[in-house]
């Protein structure tokens, strides 16, 4: 019988490999870490000592496979170096061009903090060939999709849109292979173009589209209204007065939400006419009367017709508008555009803030220092501005923290309060995962106290007087209905609770036999904080519970009785979806602890 061949692909060498991204980011701080300890792994030098395996390939059938059939769990990388741990995070596949995509992780065992992702393209693969027996045009049903796939904007000219039908493309559902422009005239609004390829895997021969309904050319406008720019006027620190004089180029920055009309009351969409290649001139502000001004401007525009390109040049002049300096309203709203939001350069989790900041003895804003505004707009005209927190909620699952706050100031005695609640996510902390507690290092795990503890001592007794009396059988286990065997006092098949929340308040309980322990500490009044639920300063444990689940693997040496414990643990962390969720997660695993006694 013909063995299967695993495919070994080294990263250093393997010329099917492309190197996409060189790292992406690191786990706890979303970039590399400034402060990484000097004896910190090189991780972009390991990649030589790493190989990839594709399980279930032949050599010589690597390319009868689609990329698509390649799943995760098929994917083994192996890692030279033991120091360093790997992890496929994320496979994507193109069926049509034969290539995949691998993301992987990998990790400093020793030195959690120093971790980056790695992506690596396969090419190779079998190419998924289009139905072949469909070779109609493309029907008219799907005119409509095309033009929203393509981009085309019937907000401005046809003509404007020409630079968006091109061959070799890939627009939404479909692969355009060749598209061929055939005319486009403004006065009329439309345009034409001839495009083959394929639309959702099924291939279409040339056909011919004619799309109208575009915004035809105008030869003037009736109407104009526009708006000052006050988040330009508060970040340059101007007044009304300071640019009413101003004209053209240097006025531009200070006016903003152009609207004009023609004399048919069609709405001209100048952002999208400027960002097309439309220009603004002769610009100015003419005053009237207290805070009226009428503005003065000249839209510039290329148009097509006949096949010619042609130019025109649109004045019109605004209604009374009024432009007056903004308000703290307004200034509250500017700082929005302008607050530094960033995540702390420590190994805090999301769930350290929220759990500080809803703790009912928090005397201070834990999440203040991660939204903070400049000292260049910290002051409105002579008042401090402050940003106090209103929300505060974490996903220590995705390692994100929801914030809600806002903006306050006293002037002349009087308390101001921004309207406005603004919400911002800040990404990048550290994740806590199923996938992190199944290393053992990390779990809340039991350690049996001092040998000379009574208890701990009595417990072990107990269970080898029990295989003692049922006479030592070789596949001898005490199950889970008697949890006084695991060393606690919970009835048949019950939990045991650790950490729970009890008024506003964690408990922390206290075992006979043994002690509770995460990454080698013992937890206690001096690491867990029971006002925040809050463990070795770095998270949040919102509830933890254990269950003995069986006693087995009984051995008999040198006059001795060895055996196992096994449990399993029930741990509770934030889950929130934004920052009025008081979603939780639920992660359980399992440990062994062995005994002799």
């Amino acid at each position: 019988m013909k063995k299967n061949k695993k495919i070994l692909l080294s990263l250093g060498s393997m010329s099917t490999f492309t190197l996409l991204t060189s790292a992406l980011i690191s786990s706890s701080c979303g970039q590399e870490k400034k402060n990484e300890p000097s004896h910190s792994i090189n991780l972009d030098n390991e990649l030589s000592n790493v190989e990839i395996k594709i399980k279930n390939i032949d050599a010589d059938k690597y390319g009868n496979h689609l990329p698509s059939s390649i799943s995760k769990d098929k994917i083994i990388i192996d890692v030279k170096n033991n120091k360093i741990s790997a992890t496929v995070k994320e496979l994507s596949s193109d069926d049509q061009s034969g290539e995949l995509i691998i993301k992987f992780e990998l990790k400093e065992i020793n030195n959690p903090t120093n971790v980056k992702e790695f992506s690596k393209k396969i090419t190779g693969f079998k190419k998924k060939v289009l139905n072949p027996q469909v070779q109609s045009e493309l029907s008219n049903e799907h005119f409509s999709s095309l033009e929203s796939a393509l981009g085309l904007d019937k907000d401005i000219f046809a003509s404007m849109n020409e630079s968006k039908i091109k061959s070799n493309s890939n627009a939404g559902d479909f692969i355009i292979t060749q598209a061929t422009l055939i005319r486009s005239d403004d006065k009329e609004g439309n345009i034409e173009f001839e495009v083959s390829g394929s639309y959702k895997g099924t291939a279409f021969k040339k056909t011919k589209i004619k799309s109208s309904n575009y915004f035809k050319m105008f030869t003037s406008a009736k109407s104009l209204s526009a708006k000052v720019d006050k988040n330009k006027l508060f970040k340059d620190k101007k007044k009304i007065s300071e640019i009413k004089n101003l004209t053209n180029e240097q006025l531009k920055p200070y006016i903003s939400e152009y609207k004009l009309w023609t004399q048919d009351n069609n709405e001209i969409k100048v952002d999208k006419f400027l960002n097309a290649g439309a220009s603004i001139s002769g610009l100015s502000l003419n005053h009237k009367s207290s805070d009226n001004y009428t503005i003065t401007l000249s839209l510039k525009y290329n148009y097509k017709e006949n096949g010619q390109i042609k130019e025109k040049t649109v004045t019109t002049v605004s209604s009374e508008i009024e432009l007056k300096d903004g308000d703290i309203q307004d200034y509250f709203k500017f700082l929005e555009t302008v607050v530094t939001i960033s995540k702390p350069s420590d190994d805090k989790y999301a769930s350290y803030y929220s759990g500080k900041f809803n703790s009912k003895n928090a005397s201070q804003q834990f999440t203040n220092n991660l939204i903070t505004i400049s000292d260049d707009y910290k002051n409105f005209e002579s008042d401090q501005v402050t940003i106090n927190t209103i929300e505060a909620k974490s996903n220590d699952e995705q390692g994100k923290l929801f914030v809600k706050y806002e903006f306050n100031c006293e002037k002349s005695g009087v308390k101001y309060q921004s309207t406005n609640k603004p919400i911002v996510t800040i990404d990048g902390f550290q994740k806590l995962s199923a996938e992190v507690f199944k290393d053992l290092t990390k779990t809340f795990k039991l350690i049996n106290k001092a040998g000379s503890d009574q208890e701990y001592s009595a417990l072990v007794k107990k269970v080898t007087d029990k295989y003692t009396n049922e006479g030592k059988k070789a596949d001898f286990e005490i199950n889970s209905s008697d949890q006084s065997y695991f060393g606690f006092t919970s009835g048949q098949n019950s939990w045991t609770s650790l950490i729970s929340k009890e008024n506003e308040t964690y408990k922390l309980a206290t075992l006979k036999a043994w002690n509770l322990t995460n990454e080698g500490i013992t937890l206690s009044s001096s690491n867990f904080d029971e006002n925040t639920g809050i463990f070795n300063d770095k998270y949040q444990v919102i509830d933890l519970k254990i269950m003995g689940t069986k006693i087995n693997n009984f051995k008999e040496e040198s006059n001795k009785i060895a055996f196992n414990f096994t449990f399993k643990v029930q741990l509770t962390i934030n889950n929130s979806s934004d920052e009025n969720s008081n979603d939780t997660k639920l992660i359980e695993y399992e440990f062994t602890n062995s005994a002799t006694n």
